[in-house]
């Protein structure tokens, strides 16, 4: 009994987890020329001539371009960082743990400055240190920090508690080259059972 529509839809299914389109591709092509074309068995040489024919007809997925580099994206600038001579790597370390203790010690003033400081003075110097800390004027030391990336080959950042705080270089935020594929299959798969 050969293979029916539903059963071949499946078989390339679980074919599409494994291997790309262009590998199983020529996989039932060998297949279908190899052991089809020679076989007496008529339900084999129709399973895999049904096969060779839907990967034919399949048009390939569209090819997945690579991952945007982002001022966050820590290859380009761990490796940017590695070359870079010893006074330049000491002194933008120096910056930035230097710009990590200001705004630690703005945001304790933020806390402390109401209940050691009359009113009159607390109300406009935190009004201050916030305004100064979500303006979108940049600040001097993070157009310090962007110049020694810039020296150093590294991509520069726009800010200082986005790049630091809310988008780490250390988190990992692209996907190996497998992983992408992977999801993509399964999104494709997803998709096709909703057509």
């Amino acid at each position: 009994m050969p293979t029916s529509v539903e059963e071949a839809h499946n078989i390339v299914r679980i074919m599409n987890d494994f291997l790309t389109h262009d590998q199983a591709v020529e996989i039932t092509k060998r297949l279908n020329e190899e052991v089809g074309a020679k076989t007496d068995n008529m339900s084999l040489k129709v399973s895999l001539e049904m096969l060779k024919d839907l990967y034919e007809k399949m048009p390939p997925p569209h090819p997945i371009p690579p991952p945007p580099v982002t001022p966050w994206s820590n290859t380009n600038n761990i490796e940017a960082f590695n070359k870079s001579p010893l006074f330049l790597k000491v002194g933008f370390l120096s910056l930035v743990g230097f710009h990590m203790l200001v705004l630690f010690g703005n945001l304790i003033s933020l806390l402390v400055l109401p209940w050691f400081t009359p009113w009159y003075v607390a109300l406009p110097v935190i009004s201050l240190l916030v305004n100064f800390m979500f303006s979108s004027v940049p600040c001097p030391l993070t157009r310090m920090d962007s110049a020694l990336r810039r020296n150093m080959g590294m991509s520069e950042i726009d800010y200082f508690i986005q790049h630091y705080f809310y988008k780490p270089s250390w988190r990992k935020t692209q996907l190996t080259k497998e992983e992408l594929h992977g999801k993509m299959r399964r999104l494709q798969r997803e998709f096709n059972k909703i057509r």
